[in-house]
């Protein structure tokens, strides 16, 4: 009998928003936690980072492991707890070997948002493209490329600076989640104003966002990232000065 393997797509993000929709009570707070709490808990942040890692992006991964999908597929019940548990050891793990893997780490999670920012924006680019170029399809290879510049840029900025690498990541990812749930809620609002930033389990369409969806989210995401750094900076800064 010929076996078959499962495997992932790591650039496919929407089974991640899936995720965030699922466990909302766990990541929204986290998001705000992440998005205000920058630069008070640096330690803290990087092992929350490390749990919401383990627990959206790690547990898909081994949830294509034959023998992980059949003991979750017969006891449901198992999965939020097995979920946690990757992202209580992941979070161990990265608070453990902090200073050595920090570059790696830097690496990582800019390539996951450069990921998340690539297909968010790239439905749109097409469309703009395909007005003067109709058929034009995007090569599989740019996303790569896209997400290993961000991941690069990342990477030395965390050799560079580890306390304004921690903030910076934690801010970037609490706008990113906020503003996920923000288009998420005005496609389910007005998906012909805004377009979709979600896939169906099972849907073959691409989401897109409208040109007004991605307005709205490049400037909700540099909003909240203004909110989050003025509250984590100048917050911070002047409870400093007070002691």
């Amino acid at each position: 009998m010929e076996e078959v393997i499962q495997t992932v797509n790591v650039t496919d993000i929407y089974s991640f928003f899936q995720l965030l929709l699922t466990y909302w009570y766990i990541a929204l707070p986290f998001s705000v936690a992440l998005l205000f709490a920058s630069r008070w808990f640096p330690k803290v942040l990087i092992a929350a980072l490390g749990f919401v890692g383990g627990m959206f992006f790690l547990m898909p991964l081994l949830k294509t492991i034959p023998a992980v999908n059949d003991l979750l597929a017969g006891n449901p019940s198992l999965d939020l707890p097995i979920a946690i548990l990757v992202g209580v050891i992941c979070a161990v793990v990265i608070l453990g070997l902090f200073k050595f893997v920090f570059f790696l780490g830097g690496l990582l999670i800019g390539f996951f948002i450069g990921v998340w920012i690539w297909n968010v924006a790239n439905p749109w680019i097409i469309d703009q493209i395909r007005t003067q170029t109709p058929g034009f399809d995007m090569p599989q290879w740019i996303v790569w490329v896209f997400a290993g510049v961000f991941a690069i840029f990342i990477g030395i900025f965390a050799i560079v600076s580890h306390e304004k690498t921690v903030s910076f990541l934690s801010i970037l990812s609490g706008a990113l989640i906020l503003d996920f749930y923000l288009l998420h809620f005005l496609g389910n609002f007005n998906a012909d104003l805004f377009g979709t930033i979600t896939k169906p389990s099972g849907a073959e369409e691409i989401p897109a966002l409208t040109t007004i969806g991605l307005l709205v989210f490049v400037a909700a995401l540099l909003i909240l990232m203004f909110i989050g750094y003025r509250f984590s900076y100048s917050h911070w800064g002047r409870r400093k000065e007070e002691k």
